[in-house]
């Protein structure tokens, strides 16, 4: 699908195109340009390559969607690669690729989101002069800053499920709460290969040399700097949380463990008393009680068992063991 937004100080237009030669007249009429193609075939980048005349580097990586993100430049346009992370149970992280040239802006989005980008057409289709009033540098800030806050719901999400988890391993009811941890330690992993570059390549934007970067646009890059360090900070707290939701959890796991072996040794000591003298009256020693004693020998035997069982039950109790 391409869409198309363009704009000047004041008129605007937004709407779905279905070819791309069509951008070359909203390149003529107005001075900012901006398309979006999602899910883009290999014939889609052959022909935005053809249309922009891009460097061939650039439009395979559009395609290549593992790329970390960066930014790098090629004369009159530079090109970026950032993350699109969303998080509903599994986190997942897709490719924004994006040309900013002097008066215009392609996106390629890996998959179909249009409820990312949706808000930033709707303010181009009212003419907010915050956007329409500025240049493709300050549009391409508009786009990254989008793309980072949608960073932030996420972290209050994986919060609430740390906090369940932490909830049934105090309770004493883990059910399935180790195979939460290790899926949120895997999410997290995946949030964290998409962040740290994002907030390497703002860096690079930041700095201000790149082409159609102007100074008093690439001062606004500071807060979207400021942003992705604020996420970043709330994923490492995220992961020390649930690294300690882990050691928890093995710690009582481990307390159960102890609590079984004790419980085991407990009783292994307490049959002691019967097997110690069982073995000893079963040798059959002349002076053994039923040479003397006749049944008596057997019910004495007997009581001393039981009475060497509750002596020793009664010390484990005052112990504070049983």
């Amino acid at each position: 699908m391409y869409r198309i937004a363009a704009y000047s100080h004041s008129d605007s237009e937004v709407r779905e195109i279905k070819e791309l030669s069509e951008v070359s007249e909203f390149i003529k009429k107005y001075p900012v340009v901006w398309l979006d193609m999602t899910s883009p075939t290999e014939g889609d980048i052959e022909k935005l390559g053809e249309l922009f005349n891009f460097h061939r580097l650039a439009l395979e990586d559009c395609l290549h969607t593992t790329q970390r993100s960066k930014v790098d430049s090629y004369g009159d346009y530079f090109f970026l690669i950032t993350k699109v992370v969303k998080y509903d149970r599994v986190a997942e992280a897709y490719q924004l690729s994006m040309f900013v040239g002097r008066n215009y802006i392609v996106t390629v989005q890996e998959k179909d989101d249009p409820a990312l980008l949706n808000p930033i057409f709707e303010k181009i289709s009212l003419k907010t002069p915050s956007i329409v009033k500025n240049g493709t540098d300050f549009l391409c800030y508009i786009l990254l800053d989008t793309i980072v806050d949608d960073y932030l719901p996420i972290f209050d999400r994986i919060d609430d499920e740390i906090e369940d988890i932490e909830e049934e391993i105090i309770e004493d009811t883990p059910k399935d709460s180790i195979k939460r941890i290790f899926k949120l330690k895997r999410d997290l992993l995946i949030l964290r290969k998409a962040l740290f570059p994002t907030m390497e390549m703002v860096a690079r934007i930041q700095r201000g040399d790149l082409p159609n970067m102007g100074k008093k646009t690439s001062i606004y890059f500071n807060d979207v700097y400021d942003h992705i360090t604020e996420v970043i900070d709330l994923l490492e707290t995220s992961r020390e949380l649930l690294s300690g939701a882990l050691d928890i959890h093995m710690s009582k796991m481990q307390n159960v463990i102890n609590e079984v072996a004790k419980m085991f040794a407990m009783f292994a000591i307490i049959l002691m008393w019967p097997s110690v003298i069982g073995a000893i009256y079963g040798m059959n020693f002349p002076d053994m009680p039923e040479y003397g004693w006749g049944i008596y020998g057997y019910l004495f035997a007997l009581g001393l068992m039981v009475i060497m069982m509750i002596l020793t039950w009664i010390y484990f109790r005052r112990k504070g063991w049983v």
